[in-house]
């Protein structure tokens, strides 16, 4: 049996795939969060590999989709 969230993930799913303008929406704003983080670190490349900054920047991204 699913629970309640991974109903509202699939939901989540089948309707950006649905409708192109949503979908373009989130993909602009999950890449715009991600350039800004980069402009934070004075434009250098964001280090991925440092475990703070790859998990705040994940917070980030959930709260931007979730919030």
């Amino acid at each position: 049996m699913i629970n309640k969230f991974a109903k509202a993930r699939k939901l989540m799913g089948e309707t950006l795939l649905k409708d192109k303008t949503l979908y373009i929406a989130y993909q602009s704003n999950i890449a715009m969060l991600l350039h800004d983080e980069q402009d934070r670190n004075n434009n250098t490349p964001i280090d991925y590999k440092d475990y703070d900054n790859r998990n705040g920047i994940g917070k980030k991204i959930i709260n931007l989709i979730f919030s």
